[in-house]
């Protein structure tokens, strides 16, 4: 079977809040593509599909428009300005308000990006469509101001109800992309389509499996940019995660079996025949790494290695394997003035086409990135658009239990603080608590830990000294041996005192007790990271009890705090020298 992936960790990207840093500085090359004179027409505000076409499809808006959104958040857009955010989405929105239809009311497949005019007599397919609602919809959330232009356009001046009907009938299917599809539609037709998204989900993740390289994964059509798009664009769901890591772990394993690296996708080819393919990591049939044309038939061409998968993958799960994978094509890459070209083929062929797809998905993928490991979007990504993010709470035992000693009943007051608002940010969902010793084993022989649960997002309260899963993660290091996390927890024998000390500059913080061996001062670190099986961990506790009290407090009044980079050190202490601990303040930001 395939050994589990070689965990790199993120240690060496810096933040928005901290200006930049290598996901910042990707996103940053990727939106050049969007660029006035480059591929955004600067008469129309209209964007191109590709750098010399012209021309764009409802999945093409999407993309520009996902893009848009996610460069806000990564703060290399502003809203104001000639060509800040605001300026783009009105001539998006103006366009949508009045573009020709067909008599019918459906959207043409292509319009000229020059003009806004129509392009063919052709009308576009649900697919296209789902693509520019799953985008719409995402805009809604983004910007609520939008949300009667928005309604207006889908609701009232286009006839979306053929490409409905269409929708309805895809519930037997086991294609990503019609799930990604139904999704969308199910953001305007809950009631309708919700249900058909659901099916194509459990239909993917329930077929019989075929294995490959070692690693099984469900006969269904899946391929890269459906599945990238459904991760980095749609509500959070466990199923697509775990079936996001199958796919991975098979690149991975084929790589390690043949040498090649691969991310199979759709896209470009760079030859004449055939132009554009469709590379299916496994099809329903089981056949798995076919590669197909536009008409359906097998091409027998050396596999490309797009970038935009590979930088996706790279983004989520951060190992040795995507890291090489990126810089292996990345360095075939001279020039960066249109943005990122889409990619290699296995001997290093470079196809140099540059498409607003690649692009899109990059900017897409680093944004995924950063935003999960930034205090400043608490409560993101536990509580993501309102949705709780299959999330557990988790509290130490309160008795001795391998390594930890017994927790304290205060840990169990932290983590009541920090559901009980984590609950008014939610309106669907359910917060989950659990016990320690119920998600990993311990061997005493060994001293080692085995995660039992890799599904589930955790926030741990209590420090490694109490709380077995904060043991575990304060003990991983990354592929070449550095601690993972920004702020470790140790043990000081010799002082009889436990400490923390900051991994960037070594700084540590004891306990601090006045001449009458009252407390004087608890040091407390909260910290978020991703760790080998995709999840988001966040760890809250103290050097004691009192520190651990005063983390959850933050996080119960995360908005009334100043809270961004990766980790935080507060310090909880005495300002009146009347033996109790009664003010607390972030005194160190770790980026």
């Amino acid at each position: 079977m395939v050994s589990p992936p070689i965990w790199l960790g993120r240690s060496e990207y810096e933040s928005p809040s901290e200006g930049g840093g290598y996901w910042v500085g990707a996103a940053k090359k990727a939106w050049e593509y969007f660029q006035p004179g480059k591929g955004l027409e600067a008469g129309t505000g209209l964007h191109h599909a590709g750098l010399y076409w012209p021309y764009f499809t409802d999945w093409d808006l999407g993309i520009y428009v996902q893009a848009i959104i996610d460069a806000e958040k990564l703060g290399i857009l502003s809203r104001g300005g000639t060509w800040g955010g605001d300026t783009r989405l009105e001539k998006i929105l103006a366009f949508l308000e009045k573009r020709e239809l067909t008599a019918n009311g459906l959207p043409y497949l292509w319009y000229d990006s020059r003009t806004g005019n129509r392009y063919g007599e052709i009308p576009t397919n649900a697919a296209d469509a789902g693509k520019l609602l799953v985008a719409l919809w995402n805009l809604k959330l983004h910007r609520p101001d939008l949300v009667g232009r928005i309604n207006y356009v889908v609701h009232n001046r286009t006839n979306y109800e053929p490409l409905a009907s269409a929708v309805d009938g895809l519930g037997g299917s086991t294609n990503i992309y019609d799930y990604y599809v139904a999704s969308g539609f199910a953001g305007f037709w809950p009631g309708r389509h919700s249900s058909v998204a659901e099916t194509i989900l459990n239909n993917i993740v329930t077929a019989p499996m075929v294995e490959t390289y070692g690693v099984k994964l469900p006969k269904a059509q899946i391929s890269g940019d459906p599945l990238l798009h459904s991760l980095f664009e749609l509500k959070p769901d466990a199923r697509l995660l775990e079936l996001s890591k199958q796919v991975y772990l098979a690149h991975e394993a084929r790589y390690r079996a043949t040498g090649k690296y691969g991310a199979f996708s759709e896209g470009n080819t760079g030859l004449s025949d055939p132009s554009y393919v469709y590379e299916w990591v496994v099809m329903s049939n089981g056949r798995t790494w076919v590669i197909k044309d536009h008409a359906g038939g097998d091409r027998e061409i050396t596999p490309i290695i797009y970038f935009k998968v590979a930088f996706g993958f790279h983004a989520i799960y951060g190992t040795e394997y995507t890291r090489r994978m990126v810089d292996y094509v990345n360095s075939s890459f001279k020039d960066f003035t249109y943005g990122y070209m889409d990619g290699v083929n296995e001997e290093r062929r470079l196809v140099d086409t540059i498409i607003d797809k690649t692009n899109g998905l990059v900017i897409s993928a680093a944004r995924y990135a950063v935003l999960s490991l930034d205090l400043i979007f608490y409560p993101y990504p536990f509580i993501s658009q309102g949705y709780v993010n299959n999330t557990l709470v988790v509290i130490g035992e309160s008795k001795s239990h391998g390594p930890c000693d017994a927790a304290h009943t205060i840990d169990t007051l932290g983590g009541m603080l920090i559901i009980s608002r984590l609950g008014l940010q939610a309106s669907s969902g359910q917060l989950k608590s659990a016990m320690d010793g119920w998600l990993l084993a311990y061997n005493p022989s060994t001293g080692g830990t085995q995660i039992l649960d890799t599904a589930s997002n955790l926030i741990l309260v209590g420090s490694p000294g109490v709380n077995l899963a904060a043991y575990h993660y304060n003990r991983l290091t990354t592929w070449d041996g550095r601690p993972l996390l920004e702020v470790l927890f140790y043990r000081n024998v010799s002082r009889g005192q436990n400490y923390l000390e900051v991994k960037a500059n070594g700084k540590r913080y004891y306990m601090e007790f006045d001449g009458q061996g009252r407390l004087r001062a608890d040091y407390a670190a909260i910290q978020i990271l991703r760790d080998e099986y995709g999840r988001y961990v966040m760890l809250v506790y103290g050097l004691g009890a009192e520190g651990t009290r005063i983390a959850s407090e933050i996080l119960k009044n995360y908005d009334q705090w100043s809270l961004k980079g990766q980790a935080v050190i507060i310090k909880y202490y005495d300002s009146d020298g009347d033996g109790h601990l009664d003010t607390a303040t972030i005194i160190e930001t770790i980026p």
